[in-house]
């Protein structure tokens, strides 16, 4: 017993050390400003599933934040609600409408492709930004871009942050966007790796972003870690930025249903991706000297955040109990650690008590999304979510 008390310990304690130095890394990583230069043409592609009256307000936003500068927008209804359809229509962006969910494999891979065959040409627009249908663009996004030299990057990753953090389920979403944001953007760009693509408000050149669409697998449930994948395994070495200036906020959820599709999508594509694609990262590190891939694949394989901090808790009760300190709580102490460096600036003291409930809902659904997520059922499929 104590033999494997060591073990799943050892295992703890190289996530939690691997967690708390990108956190520490993605602290004292800075925005990189160029100097202000007209941006290159930009296609905004808005793939939107039963689109509701949220994304008028999405599609204001993007009106008010494209100013002069050059960029079009295409929106993609699916199923939509014609009454939606027609009162987007208002805006004067190019829109159709299409059905997906006929096909087999996953509809939003399907989308994309659409999106890619017959709506995006790279010698019009150089970079193409897909934005979720809940995104609500901050005014000056578009002008944020242009302080960045997009010209020099592959990728401009921005910032998504939440609408309201009133719930606790809505305070812990918050905080693990936080996470990404300084583990898996910051942190990596701060040690020299590439960053992290979200799902949205990333800004790609376009026959990069069309090369990874086309070699994305069928069966993978989800878009970004897939996509991610296929860049890192490419011949390009990626040049990444990550610009938390430019930012799109959504409203997260704060019922737990919605909480456990989304998570269930997101660990089903991550271990996914572990499992299926492990020997193409590894051949791309190994065999390439890629070294990103190798990177890649160990963010793929860690457990979720909120289960490791649980984990190593219960690991350190022992010597909570006797009040002593040994190798049984160090994972705790470094996931401790992380967890405050993170969640403390975007908290307010009252928000505790929401923390420790909504904490508590959250690890039980990861719990059962990560044991569940790789069920034949949710392959092969996108689960969509409100």
């Amino acid at each position: 017993m104590e033999l494997i008390s060591i073990i799943i310990t050892s295992i703890l304690l190289i996530f939690a050390l691997y967690g708390l130095v990108l956190v520490l890394a993605g602290m004292t990583h800075k925005n990189k400003e160029g100097k202000v230069s007209e941006l290159p043409r930009i296609k905004v592609l808005l793939p939107a599933y039963k689109p509701d009256q949220t994304f008028l307000k999405v599609l204001e936003s993007l009106k008010q934040a494209k100013k002069n500068h050059p960029v079009d927008v295409f929106i993609l209804f699916q199923e939509a609600d014609q009454s939606i359809v027609k009162e987007s229509q208002k805006f004067g962006f190019e829109s159709v409408e299409k059905k997906f969910s006929h096909l087999p494999g996953n509809s939003y891979r399907h989308a994309l492709q659409f999106l890619c065959d017959e709506h995006l040409d790279e010698n019009e627009h150089r970079y193409t930004l897909i934005l979720d249908k809940d995104n609500i663009m901050d005014e000056d996004f578009f002008d944020r871009l242009a302080n960045v030299s997009l010209n020099e990057y592959h990728i401009v990753q921005g910032a998504r942050k939440p609408l309201q953090t009133s719930e606790g389920i809505q305070l812990f979403d918050a905080i693990s966007e936080r996470y990404n944001d300084l583990m898996l953007r910051k942190g990596k760009l701060q040690l020299g790796g590439a960053l992290e693509i979200s799902g949205s408000a990333a800004i790609i050149k376009t026959n990069l972003f069309k090369y990874a669409i086309a070699l994305m697998d069928e069966k993978a449930p989800g878009y970004d870690k897939n996509f991610m994948v296929k860049l890192l395994t490419s011949p390009v070495k990626l040049k990444t930025l990550f610009c938390d200036q430019m930012v799109v906020r959504e409203e997260k959820t704060a019922e737990i249903e919605n909480y456990q599709s989304q998570r269930l999508r997101w660990f089903g594509e991550q271990y996914f991706n572990a499992f299926f694609n492990s020997k193409s990262l590894l051949k791309s590190a190994f065999i390439r000297g890629k070294f990103r891939s190798l990177d890649y694949l160990f963010t793929l394989v860690r457990p979720p955040r909120s289960l490791q901090l649980v984990a190593s808790a219960l690991l350190s009760t022992t010597d909570l109990f006797n009040l002593s300190f040994s190798y049984l709580s160090l994972p705790f102490l470094f996931n401790l650690l992380s967890f405050v460096i993170v969640a403390l600036p975007i908290m307010e003291p009252k928000q505790v008590k929401q923390l420790v409930v909504g904490l508590n809902k959250v690890v039980f659904s990861n719990l059962i999304a990560s044991v569940t997520c790789l069920k034949k059922k949710y392959q092969n499929t996108f689960i969509h979510t409100r």
